[in-house]
């Protein structure tokens, strides 16, 4: 069993989200065990010591950290902090760069594609009691695609709502497909609205 950490770092405005994404198999399942919200305002400082404090109690997990609105700064801190994590950047481009190790500059629509493809193939279950699930649910019912008049596809959060917890268990569960070589394929169907994801004791 392999487990990531997928962390949608915050503005100042904004929570930070960390997920907790265990995976086996080959295609994967994945399981959703933890979705932790941290306080609205918490310094960069007590983020990473809350990030370590987890990392810690899991058995050697991978820490994937989206950078795109954060910068640089707070990945150094982490890796100050002992940590190695896979620091990635959104982009709306159409291909996957890694300007140097571990970093990549991720299209986003590739992260959607691996979200999207392991829901409909019924790979994705949230372990009982998962904090946060039903922000999760609610996040995945309000995503959108949008079409701009050039005709380049985005992928965001409806007017007025968030897509956190989406890209912290995105980041996990691109991670995995890429992993396993999965890479994720967006089919016309996952544009459909009301993902339900089943509950899982394991």
């Amino acid at each position: 069993m392999t487990v990531s950490l997928g962390w949608d770092v915050g503005k100042s405005v904004d929570s930070s989200i960390i997920a907790v994404v265990a995976h086996d198999g080959n295609p994967a399942m994945y399981w959703v065990r933890r979705i932790v919200k941290l306080p609205k305002g918490m310094s960069y400082d007590l983020q990473v010591k809350a990030v370590r404090e987890l990392f810690f109690q899991y058995q050697s997990p991978r820490l994937i950290i989206d950078r795109t609105g954060v910068g640089q700064p707070i990945c150094d801190m982490i890796v100050a902090a002992g940590l190695q994590p896979v620091q990635v950047c959104l982009t709306g481009g159409d291909c996957v760069s890694t300007p140097e190790p571990g970093k990549v500059n991720l299209p986003k629509k590739d992260m959607v594609a691996s979200i999207t493809t392991v829901i409909q193939e019924h790979r994705l279950k949230v372990v009982r009691g998962c904090e946060n699930v039903e922000t999760f649910r609610t996040e995945l019912k309000n995503f959108q695609l949008k079409v701009s008049a050039s005709g380049q596809n985005s992928y965001n959060a409806a007017p007025g709502q968030h897509d956190d917890t989406i890209t912290a268990v995105g980041l996990c569960l691109w991670y995995g497909e890429k992993r396993i070589g999965r890479p994720g394929h967006i089919r016309a169907s996952s544009q459909k609205n009301g993902c339900w994801i089943p509950e899982s004791k394991r």
